[in-house]
């Protein structure tokens, strides 16, 4: 009977454990007020923590962005990175490094990422400003990336500026590709960007010197691919100059049929 009886108990007791577990807490964090007010809080929080340990604004800022995203994924049950929150909120994104910029205005990373959120949003006059603000402030963080980033931001202009303003965006964009490179000689992308311009200049042998650095250094297999059967290798293809990489089968498939 008493081995019965410590029998039910012991499978009892799990049972009672897992129902009495909380439920993980879902903050809704859905309007720009209530992401605001949720800001407010981390913001709070970082200036106390600054307060008594007499840290200056800079770590402030610094602590305050720590806060952020661990307190986001856990309010929301979510598992983000900085990369996939920039991306899927570029709009929380740029409010969190606008709170940041308000803490220390000296962050040339804050400016950085704010004018990449932008970006993200498609608010490219923005994005301009911000990256621009960032490279006063020191041009060579992160080798240049806010340098090349604001080549992205032109090229995007190009795309959709009047035909006297589009030739403005895209020699900004050269310039920017090229001290990119000159920061971080390694940097595939700005190879590939500075390529399709020179493409487009009819400076073919230019781009496709370019081209060949890009297959060479592009750490995204996945993206190298796309741009090994993208419209650059199809029109070097067909003059007989495409770099080792490019790989237009499909264009060629259909020429044969």
């Amino acid at each position: 009977m008493r081995k019965i009886l410590f029998t039910a108990i012991l499978s009892f007791i799990p049972g009672l454990l897992f129902a009495q577990a909380p439920e993980p807490s879902i903050r809704d964090l859905s309007t720009p007020e209530l992401f605001s007010v949720f800001l407010g809080e981390l913001r709070a929080g970082a200036a106390a923590e600054a307060a008594r340990k007499k840290q200056p604004p800079s770590e402030e800022a610094r602590n305050f962005r720590r806060r952020v995203l661990p307190a986001f994924n856990k309010a929301t049950g979510r598992g983000l990175t900085w990369t996939s929150f920039m991306m899927l909120h570029p709009e929380r994104a740029a409010a969190v490094f606008t709170e940041e910029i308000a803490i220390s205005s000296s962050s040339a990373d804050a400016y950085l990422k704010r004018g990449t959120a932008y970006k993200n949003m498609r608010d490219y006059a923005a994005a301009l400003s911000d990256l621009s603000a960032s490279l006063a402030i020191a041009p060579e963080l992160e080798k240049g990336y806010a340098v090349y980033q604001r080549a992205l931001v032109h090229r995007l202009l190009a795309r959709q500026a009047p035909a006297g303003e589009k030739d403005g965006h895209n020699a900004n964009a050269f310039i920017d590709f090229e001290e990119r490179l000159r920061l971080d000689p390694e940097d595939g992308y700005s190879y590939q960007g500075r390529g399709e311009l020179r493409f487009e200049k009819g400076q073919l042998k230019e781009a496709a010197a370019d081209y060949a650095k890009f297959f060479e250094l592009c750490p995204d297999k996945s993206y190298a691919d796309l741009v090994a059967r993208g419209d650059v290798c199809r029109e070097l293809a067909l003059k007989n100059m495409a770099p080792k990489g490019c790989r237009p089968k499909k264009f060629f498939e259909k020429l044969s049929q």
